[in-house]
């Protein structure tokens, strides 16, 4: 049986970022009211920048992500 992995827009994310970065909750608090997985915020947030340009937002790969090489084995991120 497989695993049935949930995915989210770039907008969602975007929104959670930014409910994260101002509404002065924790991490785990933020993920609990949006019903999302413990540490993903988290995750995104080190996997992401945040650009804004002519006032719109954007998801980017953050330089750490990129120089990080994707694991694709066993107990890899």
């Amino acid at each position: 049986m497989s695993k049935k992995y949930r995915t989210y827009t770039k907008e969602f994310k975007l929104e959670a970022l930014e409910l994260l970065r101002t509404s002065g909750e924790s991490a785990a608090q933020v993920e609990r009211d949006l019903g999302i997985s413990e540490g993903l915020l988290l995750k995104w947030r080190d996997r992401y920048q945040v650009k804004a340009t002519n006032g719109t937002a954007s998801l980017e790969p953050s330089d750490l992500a990129r120089r990080r090489p994707r694991s694709g084995g066993c107990g890899g991120s």
